[in-house]
């Protein structure tokens, strides 16, 4: 969006605000704290401490109010200096499709944009917003995921509204609300179940698997919260992820894309797990055999999506060490997955991996020493680089995290707030401050002005680096909303 539009959108804002609360303009001034001559800047991009207000008197997220001024969120993948895209919206779509199938998962994100900027009704906007959220899902980023896909019109055709379905249901499920998750998915699978099988599409088949796969996990995660029924979980957990195996193994037959293959290893994973935690098979063996699907087969490459399937591989260890292990075996076992798991995601950059690795370290620390444990924990300089990366995708442990990252003090003030999350975006990137300065467009000599709060384009910026929704930034500077989810 540019200059003129985002000045055009701030001042409808503002008197949104006025509106709502009836106030003159010099009461609109003194609530929002501004001079009432300088309430919507030239450049339209206001301080983000105008933004919160905002928010607040419309009783909004952050969020709306960002994406008020700035257009949707894929809009900020793309540079301010972006020539046209001189390409149809179907010979990117065929792109787009090309990056999903070689599991190029940035490509992907990139792709989406492009897709939005040139869409031209509801349903290619649809199409944007579902690969988007795709590809949010893949670099775990569930809550971006969420607020794509429900700004998305819901129009097309069934396949595409469909879609939007199963990626809320895996972004719910991420975000820890297993009860919509799972019924969202019952809704899926009911509307597949009322075609005849044997007529299915590819793309029903696809649909299938990915809401079989991630039913299972809902299932899986019930099984802890929900220990009364924890079998019952387990064995409805168990036949999702056959069957989203055996679909995965029909579409492989008929195109054996790397893609395929990938899920198929994570749904083999899914049920070693399960089959070890109902005592179907001994956990020790199922373990050794998790090892063995830690190692990259020759056709991962440099393919994320087959790094993404082994970094979930490594999570279905720990869950075994964690609830089919005891003692000795289950730190052994726990310390080697979990070493493993962070370690491939921080090099793919995967906040939600590296975030329920974090978690399910955190719960073993209760089990093993008492939850009083957990904020006495000592942090070295990389223990925060990854809480930092996976913070923003943490479904439980959020207050702990923030607590471990010195975020949230009442008595820092902005500047000292704004200096805490600089220092933590270059060593989640592993950048100097002068690089973070060159990424974000800034003299390294501003990157905390002296207010503390900076201008709107510069705290997205820093989200990016952090691997947090904006909202998270404005949040930890200006000390509003810190438990929001």
């Amino acid at each position: 969006m540019n200059t003129a539009a985002q000045t055009t959108q701030l001042a409808q804002l503002l008197d949104d605000v006025q509106a709502r609360r009836n106030w003159s303009r010099p009461e609109l001034a003194k609530a929002l704290n501004r001079d009432p001559s300088r309430l919507v800047p030239a450049s339209g991009n206001p301080r983000i401490d105008l933004v919160a207000a905002i928010a607040g008197a419309l009783e909004q997220s952050v969020g709306y109010v960002v994406e008020r001024i700035n257009g949707p969120a894929w809009d900020l993948s793309l540079p301010k200096d972006q020539p046209p895209i001189d390409a149809s919206f179907e010979q990117l779509w065929d792109d787009a499709v090309d990056a999903a199938s070689q599991g190029e998962v940035r490509r992907l994100y990139v792709a989406a944009a492009h897709l939005h900027a040139v869409a031209s009704d509801d349903s290619q906007r649809a199409l944007a917003h579902g690969l988007r959220a795709s590809a949010c899902l893949e670099r775990g980023l569930f809550r971006q995921a969420l607020d794509t896909i429900r700004r998305a019109p819901r129009a097309g055709e069934d396949w595409i509204r469909r879609n939007l379905r199963t990626n809320e249901a895996e972004a719910l499920c991420g975000l820890g609300f297993l009860a919509e998750a799972h019924a969202m998915c019952d809704g899926v699978t009911r509307d597949l179940e009322a075609t005849d099988r044997r007529l299915w599409t590819r793309s029903e088949r696809n649909d299938d698997c990915f809401i079989r796969g991630v039913r299972s996990n809902i299932r899986r995660r019930l099984a802890s919260s929900d220990p009364d029924h924890a079998t019952a979980h387990l064995e409805g957990a168990h036949r999702d992820a056959l069957r989203a195996l055996e679909t995965c193994y029909e579409i492989a037959s008929l195109v054996p894309e790397n893609l395929v293959l990938a899920h198929a290893h994570s749904h083999r994973s899914a049920v070693i797990e399960i089959e070890a935690r109902l005592g179907v098979t001994d956990p020790e063996t199922a373990c050794a055999r998790l090892l063995s699907h830690l190692d990259p087969p020759s056709e991962a490459g440099r393919n994320e999506r087959w790094w993404i399937a082994i970094g979930w591989s490594a999570i279905h260890g720990c869950n075994i060490a964690i609830h089919a292990l005891s003692g000795e075996q289950r730190s052994r076992n726990f310390a080697i997955f979990s070493e493993k798991a962070l370690a491939i995601a921080d090099r793919i950059s995967n906040a939600g991996i590296i975030a329920l690795a974090l978690e399910l370290e955190h719960t073993l620390a209760t089990i093993e020493d008492g939850p009083e444990i957990l904020r006495s924990l000592l942090m070295d300089h990389e223990d925060e680089r990854l809480m930092t990366l996976g913070l923003g995708s943490m479904r439980r442990f959020r207050s702990l995290g923030r607590h471990h990252l010195g975020l949230g003090d009442p008595t820092e003030t902005p500047v000292q707030r704004l200096a805490r999350l600089v220092d933590l975006a270059c060593r989640a990137q592993g950048i100097s401050q002068g690089e973070l300065a060159r990424r974000v467009g800034r003299d390294v000599s501003r990157l905390v002005p002296t207010s503390g709060l900076p201008k709107l384009d510069y705290a997205i910026s820093l989200a990016e680096a952090l691997c947090w929704p904006v909202e998270d930034v404005i949040d930890a500077v200006c000390g509003t909303d810190l438990d929001r989810v």
